[in-house]
């Protein structure tokens, strides 16, 4: 649906629709691309004029932890509990972060990647890119 002057920091959307059987939008902007991002994130981070990208990400920033604080007050978490709980967290983060990275790699991305392999990625991708125009 066509919307009034909104912008996703420096970006005019120009429309966005609910992708049925999801909590998701697809949302098309001025330069012709689309993205796809959950409809509370698009709700949190839209505004009415263009905003730099630090506050796109503190508009972001503040409805996750709107959500933490909502998760940890459901829990009546011990307050001496929450350093454990963010370093945890933290810890959980890394962790799919280098088994994705493996994933994507086939290697253990962590030690094993070298710049051949990134400059590899990138040629291949930017020729696949190139085959499809």
């Amino acid at each position: 649906m066509p919307l009034e002057e909104t912008y996703l920091g420096k970006e005019r959307v120009t429309g966005t629709a609910k992708i049925e059987g999801t909590n998701d939008l697809q949302i098309a902007f001025a330069d012709g691309t689309q993205r796809v991002m959950p409809e509370r994130r698009f709700e949190a981070e839209k505004t009415a004029a263009p905003i730099d990208l630090t506050a796109l990400r503190e508009r972001r920033v503040q409805g996750i932890v709107k959500d933490l604080l909502t998760i940890l007050l459901g829990w009546d978490m011990p307050l001496v509990d929450f350093e454990h709980v963010v370093s945890t967290l933290g810890l959980s983060l890394d962790n799919l972060e280098k088994h994705a990275n493996n994933l994507h790699w086939g290697k253990n991305a962590q030690y094993d990647l070298n710049m051949s392999d990134l400059d590899k990625l990138i040629k291949t991708r930017t020729e696949a890119e190139a085959t499809k125009t």
